[in-house]
């Protein structure tokens, strides 16, 4: 048995709770998000001891905000935090019970996946600011000895020695650092990740699909009495948060609106927050995006106000991301995950679920390989690729069909458009024989359903979709035809 082996296999039998032993292998995780801290707690838990680099500030101690948007973690993503035992970051969070929408008349249309504040089912709503708060914290009441998280400190390219098996990171104010060695680092710096370039080079992704198109911005601690009871009510029902939309996604802004819970009664004390949209261009001609987000129906005018002054702030909007194709996961005793390996757009909400499962797949692989740190990564890799791939293929079909005639090739954009149509009709009926030709948007939150089969479930749904629709449409052109008959 190599020497890797030996040291990471008897590391592994140690319990979380008693600590790494002082020969364990150390891990380095660049990134300290979501997805860097669950690969954390799991390393941690194969008796790794870890460090994490984060170039952003501790979010619990920072006085300015850090960026944050909704995030919805559905059932895979539930079972991953359970497995690493982060389930705890969730206390107190919404069921996701799904989505509404506000018409120009002030009537409210919804669409409810089922789910209270005891199913898994829905998964959980929340937004990146408590999640990675959460995450946090229970990293260091659960691993106080074995990870050690570390803020304000950035890795680039050229950080990571590759050979030497060391990062150098740089302080704020680009100062050198002194080394870290590793026996397995991580990648958890999101879709820009150094680690992958350090690894890969500048050019190893391709991108499939980019959102550039839409921007948005994010506001906190929304006066919830602004809003009509109606649409309170909607936001926050029996446990369970709702997005809720003003404007539709075709108009030149809109704003959603969602909860997060402020204590344990998550039906009456609970925060407003919004996510203001609009086009790049719009939102930068600030007294154009103005008048827009004024002229959004039903939407109160101190919100849109608010929108208005959030836009005039000095930072630059968010995007809604990019499908970014890499054809493996790692190198050597490099793994990347989440974003740094298979970034998707924010339009299906499953790029969290999606790298959370990375890192499990990551531990995984090492559980698979007895923890042979020299075999780990290409285990990881061959094993998790394929999986991630089918989801961003999913993904990319579902940005083009958004975009529908907008897109940049509209024939293109228009047939994706109709073929998700297709695929919703005949998953409607296809569901009523087995639950596994659900619409696929909810599949992703069944983790019993594997992409590929999700995948084969598109097509045989859309296949249904496209029978039903020209069954129904030669039946109308008969019925049609019989009446013009009958009447000459």
């Amino acid at each position: 048995m190599p020497m890797a082996r030996r040291r990471t296999a008897r590391a592994s039998a140690q319990s979380a709770t008693t600590g790494a032993s002082h020969d364990a292998p150390r891990a380095i995780v660049c990134g300290a998000g979501p997805i860097g801290a669950v690969t954390a707690a799991l390393l941690a838990q194969r008796g790794f001891r870890v460090l994490c680099l984060e170039r952003r500030e501790d979010p619990a101690t920072t006085k300015s905000l850090p960026r944050t948007y909704p995030m919805a973690i559905n059932a895979r993503g539930l079972e991953v935090l359970e497995k690493a035992a982060l389930d705890g970051a969730l206390a107190g969070s919404f069921a996701h019970g799904g989505f509404g929408r506000v018409n120009a008349d002030g009537s409210l249309t919804s669409i409810a996946f089922g789910g209270d504040k005891n199913s898994r089912r829905s998964g959980k709503l929340t937004d990146w600011l408590s999640l990675t708060s959460g995450l946090h914290r229970t990293v260091r009441e659960n691993h106080a000895d074995d990870v050690e998280l570390r803020f304000g400190v950035a890795v680039c390219a050229d950080s990571v020695d590759t050979d030497a098996r060391t990062v150098t990171p740089r302080d704020s104010t680009g100062k050198e650092l002194p080394a870290e060695s590793y026996d397995l680092l991580i990648g958890a710096d999101g879709a820009s990740s150094a680690v992958r370039e350090a690894v890969f080079g500048p050019d190893a992704v391709r991108t499939l699909f980019s959102s550039k198109g839409s921007v948005y911005r994010v506001a906190r601690g929304i006066d919830k009495q602004l809003l009509p009871d109606s649409v309170r009510e909607l936001m926050v029902n029996n446990g369970a948060g709702n997005l809720v939309r003003f404007g539709s996604m075709d108009a030149p802004a809109s704003a959603v609106l969602y909860p997060t819970p402020k204590s344990g009664d998550t039906n009456s004390d609970f925060e407003v927050n919004a996510m203001f949209i609009a086009k790049r261009e719009l939102m930068g001609a600030p007294e154009k995006y103005a008048a827009a987000i004024a002229d959004i129906p039903v939407l109160p005018p101190k919100i849109a106000k608010l929108a208005a002054e959030t836009n005039r702030t000095g930072d630059p909007p968010s995007n809604f991301g990019s499908v970014r194709w890499l054809d493996k996961f790692g190198s050597d005793r490099v793994a990347l995950v989440g974003d740094a390996a298979h970034a998707v757009t924010s339009t299906l909400g499953h790029g969290a679920t999606l790298g959370m499962g990375s890192a499990l797949a990551l531990a995984e692989a090492l559980d698979s390989t007895d923890g042979d740190l020299d075999e780990v990564v290409a285990a990881y890799s061959a094993a998790r690729a394929p999986q991630a791939h089918w989801l961003q293929r999913i993904e990319v079909f579902n940005a083009v069909a958004n975009a529908g005639k907008n897109y940049r090739r509209p024939l293109l954009g228009t047939l994706a458009l109709v073929v998700r149509s297709a695929n919703f009709l005949g998953s409607l009926v296809l569901s009523r024989v087995s639950t596994r030709f659900a619409p696929y948007v909810v599949s992703l939150g069944d983790s019993r359903v594997g992409y590929g089969v999700m995948a084969g479930s598109v097509v045989l749904n859309a296949a249904v979709g496209v029978a039903i629709v020209s069954i129904a449409g030669a039946v109308t052109v008969a019925a049609g035809l019989a009446a013009a008959r009958l009447v000459s």
